[in-house]
């Protein structure tokens, strides 16, 4: 599925985000505010993976976490609202098609995004949306973690984990969103 555009998000850059194949992360609303009772706050997460140069990896998974729940660290406590889209990765040689397969592990909200076949990250990104996320009331810095499964020879795949935060800002003026 791939979501209409209403405004390209802007860029956010997480400088906690360590992988050599994930982009900074975009939101919508930039910054990311906090919902509040007459003003609820709905955000959109894109995160953008390529290969680093002259690397050529396989991926047969990307796994994204949110945090759930009413504190600062988390998201939302809606999680069942929350929806994924695939931007990219359609052609045959990008993974034939990404799906993403949510569930629920204790405090997070998994997305589980997989391809059709393992594809061999070459000249392509591929663009990984989690939309619909209605931010809690609180402030703070809300915990994400990413673990992508890779290789460099589309055999014995390893996990790489990185764990981040994007902060959720207090929404003081009653922004519109």
């Amino acid at each position: 599925m791939i979501l209409p555009e209403t405004a390209a998000p802007r860029h956010l850059t997480c400088s906690s985000v360590r992988s050599s194949r994930l982009r900074p992360l975009a939101t919508d609303p930039d910054p990311l505010n906090t919902s509040t009772a007459n003003d609820p706050v709905t955000g959109r997460l894109d995160i953008t993976v390529q290969a680093k140069p002259g690397d050529t990896p396989y991926c047969n998974k990307i796994t994204v976490k949110l945090r759930t729940g009413t504190g600062a660290n988390a998201f939302t406590d809606a999680p069942n609202d929350i929806t994924t889209a695939v931007i990219g990765g359609s052609a045959p040689d990008q993974g034939g098609g990404w799906t993403a397969r949510p569930s629920t592990e204790g405090t997070w909200r998994v997305f589980e995004f997989t391809p059709a076949r393992p594809p061999q990250f070459k000249d392509w990104s591929i663009t990984l949306v989690i939309s619909r996320i209605l931010i809690n009331e609180t402030p703070g810095n809300a915990d994400i973690r990413i673990i992508e499964s890779s290789s460099p020879t589309n055999s014995d795949y390893t996990a790489k984990t990185t764990d981040t935060t994007l902060t959720k800002y207090p929404n003081e003026f009653g922004s519109s969103h």
